[in-house]
């Protein structure tokens, strides 16, 4: 039987999204969507089960299958990609040791600390994005230091798309990409640094090989083909970042295209040619920085934490009514938000959205900040406050465009944008009025899992470079052109915004006391 079809499949925080591409009609044939739970212990910890990632995985592949347009036997190659970074310690059994802490949580802030004022400086040298809680490097200082019992038993660290993969073949392996979140990975020279490991105490031989995205890293193994119904002939491609799939899933590889990649939260991605002299690139260290799957650049990330999500949020407190309508009669919900909040004019009556309901990254790095309503007054309407969300974001987005500065030396002029936001137009023209740019959408909002895609079809020789993917793959959608006009009123509105995120500091620091106190009594 011919060998004709790719598997995509991304994996979100909240879920994921698979597609398969028939490589004969040039087509996605169908598509699947698993969701899972995030476990949010307190305080201040999140997590993932990786018996439920490899449980969606397996679901995902059966609901692909439903339709029958294709058998499980033509699959030729499955790339994985995931969000990042999430810590999963496996042991000699290859039998996860805990569950992953993924990247919102925040419980090793001390240890974030105490790494910047020991290794700072010379961890800089290889990779100029600050260090965080949200880091890896962070997150297993964390382990070493506070739970040693389990660091003792680690024989690899692996992440979510990782363990998928090792599921599927048994090999252990990690991509650049994704070794590029790693504060002891060299961003420039693509290696793993032994001597920054050895300062953190961190065994060499607990990370695993480092491949090209697009690298086959085994075939489907016997016991998985049993287990998943897949052909022990499927290859399987080591996979990437949902950022650099969701980047290069929209045709975006070249210096200074800039894409924005947006779901439960978003990443603002510009992509970056690595110079001759590494020491001569000017990176904000807000941003993180990772090797993009065509070596020789690197992709310049802002990440925002909850930008559908707010929107989730709002359709669970406060959209019962529209969530009723859509189990009774299949209306979707999002719809109805969408035209509830067009009805309302620019800046929502007054009202402004920050939108840090689960703290936020880039650009202010704060995991005790929380979402604010600010101008919420009598005369206020269930509209404004559903527009004031979306505007939110977009506020979020230029507070990031600020700090992202464009490889080209030019002005950016134009964001391609994917992701389920990308289907309200209404939303893409705030972003569009609000930042000044041309937003070019896609055909299809497929995101990371499109990029997936493309990678399986490198790794199996189906594409013979990214151009010949693109050509057949990546379809342009609507373009939304800025309002010069409607800049203006968001000029201010904006400039309330970044005042307030400033201003308010200290009190997220003691409202975040007050429910570490109150809360979790």
């Amino acid at each position: 039987m011919k060998r004709d079809v790719l598997i995509g499949m991304d994996y979100g925080t909240n879920g994921a999204k698979a597609l398969a591409y028939s490589v004969e009609t040039g087509k996605v044939v169908s598509q699947a969507y698993q969701g899972y739970p995030v476990y949010y212990p307190p305080p201040n910890l999140a997590e993932h089960d990786p018996a439920d990632w490899w449980q969606a995985f397996k679901l995902a592949l059966a609901n692909l299958l439903k339709n029958e347009t294709f058998k499980a036997e033509q699959i030729a190659c499955i790339s994985v990609s995931a969000h990042t970074p999430s810590l999963l310690p496996m042991d000699n059994a290859g039998q996860p040791l805990s569950r992953a802490a993924i990247w919102a949580d925040a419980r090793s802030e001390k240890e974030a600390a105490s790494i910047i004022e020991r290794l700072g400086d010379k961890i800089k040298r290889i990779n100029p994005a600050a260090i965080r809680p949200y880091h890896m490097v962070a997150k297993i200082e964390w382990l070493r230091t506070q739970r040693p019992d389990i660091f003792a038993k680690t024989k690899y660290f692996l992440q979510c798309n990782t363990y998928i993969n090792y599921r599927l073949t048994g090999v252990y392996s990690i991509d650049h990409s994704m070794a590029g979140n790693c504060h002891f990975y060299n961003i420039y020279t693509r290696t793993w640094d032994k001597e920054i490991c050895e300062s953190l105490h961190i065994p060499f031989e607990m990370l695993p090989p480092v491949s090209e995205s697009y690298d086959i890293i085994g075939h489907v193994s016997k016991e998985a083909a049993e287990e998943t119904g897949l052909s022990p002939e499927t290859l399987v491609a080591a996979g990437t970042t949902d950022t650099a799939a969701a980047t290069l899933g929209a045709g975006i590889y070249k210096e200074g295209q800039t894409g924005y990649s947006t779901g439960t939260g978003s990443t603002l991605v510009q992509v970056v040619a690595i110079p001759k002299n590494p020491g001569s690139m000017k990176i904000d260290p807000a941003l993180i920085s990772i090797p993009a799957v065509i070596p020789g650049f690197i992709l310049n990330t802002a990440v925002m934490g909850c930008t559908g999500g707010a929107l989730k949020w709002f359709r669970k407190a406060l959209g019962q009514s529209e969530t009723a309508l859509e189990d009774a009669f299949g209306i979707d919900a999002y719809s109805m938000f969408d035209r509830e909040a067009e009805r309302t004019a620019t800046g929502s009556g007054g009202l402004i959205f920050i939108p840090y309901l689960t703290g936020e990254l880039s650009p202010i790095w704060n995991s005790k900040a929380r979402g604010v309503f600010f101008g919420l007054g009598d005369s206020t309407t269930r509209g404004e406050i559903l527009r004031s969300i979306m505007e939110g974001s977009c506020y979020s987005f230029r507070h990031n465009m600020d700090i992202i500065n464009p490889g080209s030396g030019t002005a950016i002029k134009e964001i391609t944008a994917t992701g389920g936001p990308c289907n309200s137009k209404f939303w893409m023209q705030a972003l569009a009025d609000c930042n000044g740019v041309e937003i070019q959408t896609l055909q299809k909002c497929e995101g990371a899992a499109m990029g997936d895609v493309i990678i399986s079809g490198l790794g199996t020789g189906v594409f013979k470079d990214v151009k010949d993917a693109f050509s057949t793959v990546v379809e342009y959608g609507a373009k939304y052109t800025p309002n010069p006009a409607e800049k203006l009123k968001y000029d201010s509105l904006f400039n309330i915004y970044k005042s307030l995120v400033v201003g308010l500091k200290d009190n997220f620091a003691a409202l975040a006391e007050w429910r570490d106190t109150n809360l979790s009594l």
